[in-house]
């Protein structure tokens, strides 16, 4: 199919100039699959040789509505022909292959199309239990938070994108250290991890540095328990692991994590941690958003829409461990979108005290939702005698000259008498 707007030369090669528009389509291509059934259970890729003279071109596979993306390739302006995979899972889900063009400034592009090929990967992901990525270890991944809302690098990686795209029951899945974890639909972690196979990789890569067989790690702000898991099988079955998670709903899903492991060292609390003991309103995001729940007065990005306000109830760490005579706290991850100042108010006793390492997550947006800022932050550790460190791609340390040189993201915050071995 020809678009309005877009002149064609053919035979071979085809040469298309687009339409001016950016984003306009300019021709799809209707693949011939077989009309055995087996297509609806079979992933494939699409083998485009291109060459764009000129300008910026998309191309991608579109499904039967003519609405849905499952894949997607940008192409810059090249000398020579190069190829070009677009993924097609499962190939019946593929109703054209459409180019667009991609320029901002109005004017059309140029492309010559020399041919079109389709590669068989393989059976879908479709049984009951999801498959891995591979190699399932954890290894270092730099910029590994571009996996939310991203479709994967690789040619594996954008293919379980666009099974993920299709995914419409939570499914179980093989994970790191023989774990599995529930995979839910329409949930950016869940999406990130199984198309990476990885979890922040370079925090956690951090963490396995710091503990021990033995020690005690407290996960605040446990949302689906990832850390968790990962820490309880670090620590072994000697050690000690204390998950707080206000939400309902993320309290379920760490809690049925937990059992489908049979993790029994891990005690999850349902409460908020902040500076005072009572109760306060938690503004719960809507999927695919549901890590971004806060008790601020909004949500770090302006782009999370709001499933519900929850009234949860809400501890101080230093009550917590006074109150269940906790003897030992030897790391402390804390994530909870904007009320880390807060916490750290109401844990003088834990800092001074236990003297633990804290992964900490700092964001200017979200800490403004609860009227502070990373530099109050990094005060409260400074105060009770802590240095501040990067954390890099690699899972290195790094020691911050000076707080402001700690962007947002997670930070390590260690004890002057400690050093890393």
């Amino acid at each position: 199919m020809i678009y309005p707007g877009t002149s064609v030369e053919a035979p071979r090669p085809l040469r298309l100039t687009t339409p001016a528009a950016q984003y306009a389509y300019a021709v799809a291509f209707t693949p011939l699959w077989p009309r055995r059934k087996r297509s609806s259970h079979r992933d494939g890729a699409f083998r485009v040789r291109l060459r764009v003279n000129e300008g910026r071109i998309a191309v991608m596979s579109i499904d039967d509505s003519g609405t849905v993306v499952i894949d997607r390739a940008v192409i810059e302006p090249s000398v020579e022909f190069v190829q070009h995979d677009v993924v097609a899972a499962p190939l019946a889900a593929c109703a054209a292959i459409v180019i667009s063009n991609e320029r901002a400034d109005g004017r059309p592009s140029q492309v010559v199309i020399d041919r079109i090929d389709c590669e068989d990967l393989g059976r879908s992901d479709e049984g009951d239990e999801l498959s891995g990525s591979e190699p399932s270890t954890l290894r270092t991944v730099p910029n590994w938070h571009e996996y939310y809302g991203g479709r994967g690098r690789s040619m594996a990686e954008r293919l379980r994108s666009a099974r993920y795209a299709q995914l419409t029951a939570v499914k179980p899945m093989r994970w790191l250290e023989g774990l599995t974890i529930w995979i839910q639909p329409n949930d950016d972690l869940s999406r990130a991890v199984y198309i990476s196979g990885q979890y922040e990789p370079a925090t956690l890569l951090l963490l396995r540095r710091l503990l021990r067989p033995g020690a005690t790690f407290v996960d605040v702000g446990a949302n689906a328990g990832l850390y968790s898991l990962l820490a309880a099988r670090w620590i072994g079955d000697s050690g000690r692991v204390h998950a707080f998670e206000p939400s309902a709903r993320e309290f379920e899903r760490l809690e049925q994590h937990l059992q489908v492991n049979d993790i029994r060292h891990v005690t999850a609390w349902r409460y908020a941690i902040g500076h005072r003991e009572g109760s306060i309103d938690l503004r719960v995001a809507a999927r695919p958003n549901a890590g971004h729940n806060t008790v601020g007065n909004s949500f770090a990005y302006s782009g999370v829409a709001m499933a519900k306000i929850d009234r949860v109830a809400v501890t101080t760490l230093d009550a917590w461990a006074a109150n269940e005579k906790v003897d030992r706290i030897d790391v402390v991850k804390m994530d909870i979108e904007g009320a880390e100042a807060a916490a750290l108010d109401g844990a003088a006793n834990v800092l001074t005290h236990f003297r633990p390492a804290w992964l900490t997550e700092v964001s200017a947006e979200a800490l403004r939702g609860c009227g502070s800022t990373p530099a109050a932050v990094f005060e409260r550790f400074m105060a009770a005698g802590y240095t501040l460190h990067t954390i890099d791609d690699a899972g290195g340390i790094a020691r911050a000259s000076e707080p402001d040189a700690i962007g947002s993201g997670n930070f390590l915050a260690l004890p002057t008498e400690c050093s890393l071995d």
